[in-house]
């Protein structure tokens, strides 16, 4: 009788964690849910295939090909970009008030640089599970905003055109 007695006294207990960790991932999973869903749901628009081939047609109708450029970049490595482009090349480039001495990824920072990132992340989408949201200017189409979230390491990089002037 008495192993009885302590047999039903385990058992329960076991029962109970088992509850209460049943329980605890269910509130877990639906607070994660509701983080990325807040986290994610923002304003800017999903990137899609259509709006990515109309701003970059629009770009290459009537975008200029003198202008200077302030983005703002927030994430996983902030900073503050500052771009000159002169007759389409990149002439001048500071982060963070430095200027990179690998010229040759200064090109990412000019409008068909940032077309180029941002089909490679379209490309790559599905497979590497990425969230991509844009917003393109109505009337030249360079991209003002881009946000890209890795779902799978919740890492996120997002960019803003503060400042776009033509020479």
């Amino acid at each position: 009788m008495h192993d009885a007695q302590q047999q039903r006294p385990a058992r329960f207990l076991w029962r109970r964690f088992a509850a209460g960790a049943a329980a605890g991932i269910a509130v877990g999973l639906v607070a994660l849910a509701a983080v990325l869903f807040y986290t994610f749901r923002g304003t800017t628009p999903r990137l899609t295939p259509q709006d990515f081939d109309a701003a970059r047609q629009r770009w290459r109708q009537h975008g200029p090909r003198d202008y200077d450029l302030s983005i703002a970049q927030t994430g996983a490595r902030a900073a503050a970009i500052e771009v000159s482009v002169r007759d389409g090349e990149v002439t001048a480039l500071t982060i963070d008030g430095t200027t990179p001495s690998q010229r040759r990824t200064w090109y990412y920072w000019s409008v068909p640089g940032m077309f180029d990132v941002l089909e490679r992340d379209l490309d790559a989408a599905e497979e590497e599970q990425l969230l991509l949201r844009a917003d393109f200017d109505p009337a030249t189409g360079y991209p003002r905003r881009y946000e890209r979230a890795m779902l799978r390491t919740r890492q996120q990089t997002q960019w803003e055109v503060v400042r776009f002037a033509t020479r």
